[in-house]
């Protein structure tokens, strides 16, 4: 088993809503967390740290509570504050990609990426206690 652990500060998890042509990327940095890899991965061959390397959906990082996290949000120029206001409530209704809210939101979203990136350290270990 591989062990990844970036930086401090270098995982982002993500999701993107859109609706219209405006899109919204919001999502929590954490700071710290790994991910387990049964194998040695092979995107390590090709990596860039400046770059960093979305994980796939059958990758999950260990992180911190929300709490552990700092807000992230991207959006495109034409989103205003209170499309802002909407999606952040969606989003803290939300666990992974399900909604919670009372009304159904006029904003569509893509599951949750988790981005990892700067330098990474990786070890082979035998459990995730290593």
């Amino acid at each position: 088993m591989f062990k990844i652990t970036p930086p401090k500060n270098s995982i982002v998890e993500r999701t993107r809503f859109y609706k219209d042509d405006k899109e919204v990327n919001l999502g929590v940095l954490w700071k710290w967390g790994y991910t387990l890899f049964t194998e040695k991965p092979d995107f390590l061959r090709d990596y860039d740290p400046n770059i960093g390397v979305i994980l796939g959906e059958q990758y999950e990082f260990d992180g911190g509570d929300y709490s552990d996290g700092d807000e992230v949000c991207f959006y495109t120029h034409n989103v205003t504050s209170e499309d802002l206001d909407e999606v952040k409530e969606i989003f803290h209704n939300m666990s992974g990609d399900e909604y919670y809210g009372e009304e159904e939101p006029e904003w569509s979203w893509d599951d949750p990426t988790t981005v990892m990136f700067g330098e990474l350290e990786v070890r082979e270990v035998e459990n995730c206690f290593d």
